[in-house]
């Protein structure tokens, strides 16, 4: 797995570049990480998100190369679970669970398209609110004792 981090302060690069090894590994096999390629850029120009993972275009293999945005100065609990939101994103995109198209989301049968479903009702975003929580969880307990 290659990890490129930009932005953000040293501090938040380390802190990415840590959550970042802890959690893919629980979630792809090795199979998938040893091909992906994640850039991640700590940004602050999100908006109102905390963070935003590209869902690349792509019918036959999963994609290598993923980039995601995470919003910097959220403060570390905050950017530890914004992380591991966008990095269950990653897992399914890797996987190929969750594909899109030109003009579509799809989901696990593709059959039905998400694209214009209410944001908590997307089965893709209800997973990555339920691990986020047990990944940042897990993360804090095993490495932050502040």
């Amino acid at each position: 797995m290659r990890i490129t981090i930009r932005g953000g302060t040293k501090a938040e690069r380390k802190l990415c570049r840590s959550v970042t090894k802890f959690v893919l590994p629980r979630l792809l096999t090795f199979k998938y990480l040893n091909t992906l390629s994640l850039t991640i850029t700590l940004t602050n120009r999100i908006g109102v998100d905390h963070g935003r993972t590209k869902l690349p275009i792509f019918m036959g293999e999963p994609p290598t190369k993923i980039n995601t945005q995470i919003k910097s100065l959220l403060g570390k609990r905050s950017i530890i679970l914004a992380l591991c939101h966008e990095l269950v994103h990653v897992a399914q995109i890797a996987s190929g669970r969750l594909r899109g198209t030109f003009t579509e989301i799809k989901w696990l049968d593709f059959k039905k398209d998400y694209t214009n479903v209410v944001y908590e009702l997307q089965p893709f975003e209800k997973e990555a609110f339920e691990y986020q929580e047990i990944l940042a969880r897990d993360y804090l307990y095993e490495y932050c004792h502040w």
